[in-house]
């Protein structure tokens, strides 16, 4: 239950609003406290200057000297009267008078002051009987605050004000007005002070009234808000929620639209419209992609198909003759390729093998490769134990190749004839990648003639070469999916580092099979490539000669 309150839109949308209002009624308070509290400020600063400026009718400026001293100096009497008329004002409770105090200022900075007549209301001294009263002539220092109202005063001003904590525990108000000679000039200062209870009392009153204003305001405003929002926005959110919960259980249609429910011209509107749009379109999308992914089942499964036919027609039976140790791979980038491989006795001496790669991947590429594995097997098995027949045998199964081929697919081919009796091994490469061949467990790129691909020119004639292998030599076919395996940064594996892998210290082909030398191979490849996609097919073929 707790969960689904602090989940639930309309609380979350009411706390929202709740804390808006509290904070503008925090606002209204403050800038209501402030406003109040200058004008009262301002009233209780306008009274003190009042009595600050009858306070300094009883002077006479020319005497203020005398006024300075404990005695009165040449004028006591008239020391005493003024004396007798302040404590007078300050005895008036309505005026709220703490002080009136006659000081002069020393000091370029205004930092001490020599005080001068000085009364107290009664009951400030009856609250406070350790408080001292400076005689005069006494001189104090200044704080901060008294320093700049004295400054205004030397400057012009009719009066300054200083508002600050006093060492009893009530804050008060103090008016400074100048006393000026006939010469216009500050003779001396007169300074009022007035407590602030009063100022206090007006100050929380406004603000508990205003307070309580507000909080009503607040329920009001809640309440509209709340109900506004119920019938204008939850609500409809409320039922396309619900529409939108039943359409991805059921998938399917409701008997009436939702936009016919909720007849708002707003966005809440369009949005129930649209909604009403996606269940349409979704529906429709479901049918089609129903039947594009039943088609694309029966299609996988044909390629699945057309993928087994094609792997039953390489050679799975390595161990064909105790003379060689024979290993291939052939991974295709799609579900069909268009690299094979292929190996086979001819007669009891000689054993053939060939390694071809059709341009383009996929069926194209598959149905050509066919057609090539099929001439290229049948043209060299009948092929003469003679010079210049396997090349002789190529070359018709090029011219074949080229019969019909409007779509222009040509194949690269190595194949190779070798005599397991006498070692001798004769090749023809057609425009395929270099094999290499291992002596003494040193691999090196095995040098091939020059002649062109298959399938292009149908009057192409191919040179055949021929070598002696010895025993432990070997002889790696691969397809150009070796050497340009790309990896993330766009790098090949390359003819570089396939032959720096194959002379590594970890590989020594008179110790390794032809099995495990196709698997390091392969293994270096994929740490090379690592989870960039395959690009092409892949397709290795390993002979060695025991």
């Amino acid at each position: 239950m707790i969960k689904a309150l602090k989940t639930s839109l309309s609380v979350q949308v009411l706390t929202s609003v709740a804390l808006v209002l509290v904070f503008l009624c925090y606002v209204i308070v403050y800038i209501g406290s402030r406003e109040i509290t200058k004008a009262v400020i301002d009233q209780y600063v306008e009274a003190a200057y009042h009595t600050a400026r009858t306070a300094r009718t009883y002077l006479n400026p020319d005497h203020i000297a005398d006024y300075l001293t404990a005695d009165g100096g040449n004028h006591p009497e008239e020391r005493r009267q003024i004396q007798s008329e302040w404590q007078r004002l300050a005895n008036r409770d309505s005026q709220g008078v703490l002080m009136i105090y006659l000081i002069q200022t020393e000091g370029e900075d205004y930092g001490r002051i020599r005080f001068g007549l000085t009364v107290v209301h009664p009951s400030l001294l009856e609250d406070y009987p350790e408080m001292v009263l400076y005689p005069g002539g006494t001189v104090a220092k200044s704080g901060d605050a008294q320093r700049k109202a004295y400054a205004e005063i030397y400057q012009g001003a009719k009066y300054a004000m200083v508002v600050q904590p006093q060492q009893w525990e009530e804050d008060h108000i103090t008016v400074v007005i100048p006393v000026k000679t006939k010469e216009d000039r500050v003779a001396g200062l007169i300074c009022v002070q007035r407590k602030m209870e009063k100022l206090r009392t007006v100050i929380y009153r406004h603000a508990y009234k205003v307070l309580g204003w507000a909080m009503l305001l607040l329920a009001v405003i809640l309440y509209l808000v709340l109900w506004g929002l119920r019938r204008w926005l939850l609500n409809p959110i409320k039922a396309v929620t619900k529409e939108i919960s039943r359409f991805a259980v059921k998938n399917s249609l409701s008997e009436s639209k939702l936009g016919e429910s909720i007849r708002m011209s707003n966005e809440i509107g369009q949005l129930a419209r649209a909604i009403d749009t996606m269940e349409e379109q979704t529906v429709d999308y479901i049918i089609n992609l129903t039947q594009v992914t039943r088609k694309q089942e029966q299609v996988q499964s044909e390629l699945n198909v057309a993928r087994n036919i094609q792997l039953s027609m390489l050679p799975t039976n390595f161990a064909i003759r105790s003379e060689i140790d024979i290993a291939a791979i052939m991974d295709a980038a799609k579900e069909v390729g268009g690299d094979f491989y292929n190996f086979y006795t001819i007669d009891e001496n000689r054993v053939a093998f060939i390694i071809a790669d059709v341009s383009g991947k996929g069926v194209p590429a598959a149905l050509t490769m066919s057609k090539a594995q099929i001439l290229l097997a049948n043209f060299i098995y009948i092929a003469p134990d003679e010079p210049g027949a396997l090349a002789e045998a190529v070359s018709y199964a090029n011219f074949q190749l080229c019969r019909g081929n409007d779509s222009l697919m040509f194949v690269t081919v190595f194949a190779g004839v070798l005599n397991v009796r006498t070692g001798k091994f004769t090749y023809v490469n057609a425009g395929h990648n270099p094999p290499l061949i291992s002596r003494g467990g040193v691999f090196e790129y095995l040098p091939i003639a020059q002649n062109g691909f298959l399938g292009i020119d149908d009057k192409a004639k191919f040179k055949e070469d021929s070598l002696s292998l010895l025993q432990g030599d070997g002889i790696l076919f691969y397809t150009d999916g070796v050497t340009e395996a790309e990896n993330c940064e766009h790098e090949f594996f390359g003819e570089v580092r396939l032959l720096d892998a194959l002379n590594a210290h970890v590989v020594n082909a008179k110790n390794l099979s032809a099995q495990e030398l196709i698997d390091y191979v392969k293994n270096q490849v994929a740490a090379f490539v690592r989870t960039a996609p395959q690009s092409d097919d892949l397709t290795m073929m390993y002979i060695r000669y025991l």
